[in-house]
């Protein structure tokens, strides 16, 4: 499942309490509408930083997030994270500030280096807000299902 590869999170439980979750607001897509908002800003960015997405590599991204940083591209990216040839990459200001910090004081800072931490704390309030946010949904439910498969909200 892409959510559980963007939050790092392996457990055993993530598909199914997500299927429950999905069931619980009468199956209205709240993952998949979050992940298309999370794909749509990242792509906007990368639009904004002149980059081509279809030719584009993880390292590269990587790369140029700093640039994103200094203009302020990443100021609605609290809860963004991005898979890019088998890497996860924080649009997070707070994670590229650190990842950039890498990048500065030891020029060969490479992929599997990256934070995600802020992003990835960002997107477990995200989904705990989105679901808890639909009518139908039982907020101790929503809180006892992410709780359990480790997402801190």
């Amino acid at each position: 499942m892409k959510l559980a590869r963007l939050l790092g999170n392996d457990h055993r439980l993530f598909a199914h309490n997500f299927e429950l979750l999905e069931k619980s607001v009468g199956e209205s897509g709240i993952d998949v509408e979050l992940l298309a908002d999370m794909n749509h800003r990242a792509h906007t960015v990368m639009q904004e930083l002149g980059l081509d997405s279809s030719d584009l590599t993880a390292n590269e991204l990587y790369h140029a997030l700093c640039a994103g940083i200094r203009v302020g591209l990443l100021d609605d990216c609290q809860f963004v994270l991005y898979e890019i040839d088998g890497e996860v990459l924080s649009f997070n200001r707070n994670d590229v500030a650190i990842n950039c910090h890498k990048i500065n004081c030891h020029n060969n800072s490479q992929l599997g280096e990256q934070t995600c931490e802020q992003a990835r704390a960002s997107l477990a309030k995200e989904i705990f807000a989105r679901y808890t946010d639909h009518n139908q949904t039982h907020n101790e439910t929503v809180k006892e299902l992410l709780k359990e498969i480790g997402l801190k909200i």
